[in-house]
């Protein structure tokens, strides 16, 4: 696969990969974006794609990004859970 090549960069001109597979309805591309680590989109990042694939119709990826986005979300809190037990 071409993303187990070292010289490529997946979040390469500011994300330019995913954008267009959000844009253009890639579904499998950006779902294998998502699960490339080098790919970090914050927050917000994610609310712009999941417009511009909404303003092309492509609801599947709207749904794609926003199940990422939540999954994220609960990873995040749950390290945090962890971190504050360790605390305490």
């Amino acid at each position: 696969m071409l993303l187990s090549d070292p010289r490529v960069n997946p979040s390469a001109n500011y994300n330019r990969s995913i954008r267009r597979a959000s844009e253009y309805g890639h579904h499998e591309t950006v779902r294998v974006l998502l699960a490339d680590p080098r790919v970090n989109l914050p927050v917000i990042k994610n609310y712009s794609l999941q417009m511009m694939a909404m303003k092309s119709g492509q609801y599947k990826i709207v749904e794609l990004l926003k199940n990422n986005r939540q999954e994220k979300m609960k990873k995040k809190l749950h390290s945090l859970a962890g971190f504050f037990s360790l605390q305490g």
